[in-house]
Parts: C-alpha cells; sequence; structure tokens
C-alpha cells in the first residue's frame, strides 16, 4: 500500500510539474481596482495644483488639511498631509505620508502601494523605485514607522 501511494505521488508530481504554465497579458476594458485607481490619480492632480513653498526645515509649522485647502498653499509637509487626507477622504486605503530627503534635502510626500505620490514634483504617480527619495519616518492611521535601509539580494 504504501509503495503505491508513492508511485501514485511520483505519478502526480511528474505530471503537474511538467506542466508549464504561461500567462499572456490581454487587452481589458476594466480591472477591480480601476476606481481606486482613478480616485488616487484625482487627488494627486487635486493636490498638485495647490501653491507650494519650500519652507526651511528649521522653521516647518504644522497646519491642518483644511488650512491649506483654504489658503491653497502650503509646504511639502501642508501638501502631503492635504493628500493623505484626501485619500482618506475617498476611501482609499494604505496610503502612508512618508518623511525623508530628496536629493539631500528634508521632505514629505505620501506612499501608496508601490507609488510614491508627491504634489510637489508631479500631479501623476512615481512608481516606487525611490530614486532621490530616502524615507525616514512614516505614518498612517495604523501608526508609525522608521524605515530603514537594507541590501537587495543580488
Amino acid at each position: 500500500m504504501q509503495r503505491k501511494m508513492q508511485i501514485l505521488f511520483a505519478i502526480f508530481v511528474v505530471t503537474t510539474g511538467c506542466q508549464e504554465v504561461r500567462y499572456q497579458a490581454v487587452p481589458a476594458y476594466h480591472t477591480p481596482y480601476d476606481s481606486e485607481w482613478n480616485r488616487v490619480k484625482r487627488c494627486l492632480a487635486e493636490t498638485a495644483k495647490l501653491d507650494y513653498y519650500r519652507a526651511p526645515r528649521t522653521s516647518v509649522v504644522w497646519q491642518l488639511p483644511t488650512t491649506t485647502e483654504q489658503t491653497g498653499r502650503g509646504d511639502c509637509t501642508a501638501l502631503a498631509t492635504v493628500l493623505y487626507h484626501r485619500l482618506l477622504k475617498s476611501n482609499v486605503k494604505d496610503g502612508r505620508i512618508v518623511f525623508g530627503y530628496y536629493d539631500g534635502l528634508w521632505h514629505a510626500w505620501v506612499n501608496w502601494r508601490g507609488y510614491i505620490l508627491d504634489p510637489t514634483m508631479s500631479p501623476y504617480p512615481i512608481k516606487k523605485d525611490w530614486g532621490g527619495y530616502q524615507p525616514c519616518w512614516g505614518y498612517d492611521m495604523a501608526g508609525k514607522y522608521r524605515y530603514v535601509a537594507t541590501e537587495v539580494p543580488s
């Protein structure tokens, strides 16, 4: 009986292991994620229209998202906070305000599902390769985070 089970298992492994499956992308008119993606792009584009000014790191003044929206201007921290607030109001999950450095200067942006949402740099999502972005701290509704650099295996 045990020998018969071993043979059946071996046949199963060989037949299922030999079947190569390849996936081909075919055009689709919509996906289940289109609605959320469109809300993200809309929130980012609206926030990018606000007037950005660079504030010295030593004089960063926190302001509420409503204040930034009323005045129509803010530094990177204010714009990232407005964007995060708009994402929450649009029922977009998984966003996080991130503080760190961009090209050596202290900066703030929003990270969302593998994308950098930076209303001070672009009205479009940036694919997260971090590029000149060096995250240090992050905040979302669940908590606060510290980013630690790790080496990527080759």
